[in-house]
């Protein structure tokens, strides 16, 4: 049981710096986070002058795909993360950078 002890603490303590990002569907507005939507097809249709229909496609937020980005660092670290919002509500690109430290101070980088 005693060796063990040692090597449960070193589990656990290289395991708190660590870098996460999640992405969930969103249970409320006021969940913390970056909130965005995926997209909805619409149809439009309209009327030119001649009395023809012309059908177009709009995409809006789909309010039934509310999702949530968290970002942060557990321990040891700093995390920095761009995400790309086209017209405010649709995540188009993500890009980020991680950096855990720890006890030795090891570093690593992932970006």
């Amino acid at each position: 049981m005693r060796r063990l002890l040692p090597c449960a603490f070193v589990a656990v303590l290289s395991s708190s710096a660590c870098v996460h990002l999640t992405i969930k569907k969103a249970d409320a507005l006021s969940e913390k986070g970056l909130h965005f939507s995926r997209p909805a097809a619409y149809l439009w249709i309209t009327v030119n002058d001649k009395g023809q229909c012309i059908p177009s496609i709009t995409y809006l937020p789909d309010p039934q795909q509310d999702y949530v980005m968290r970002v942060w660092p557990w321990g040891f670290g700093t995390v920095s993360f761009k995400p790309t919002l086209k017209d405010g509500w649709n995540l188009t690109a993500l890009a980020g950078c991680g950096k855990t430290r720890d006890r030795v101070d090891r570093g690593m980088t992932l970006c």
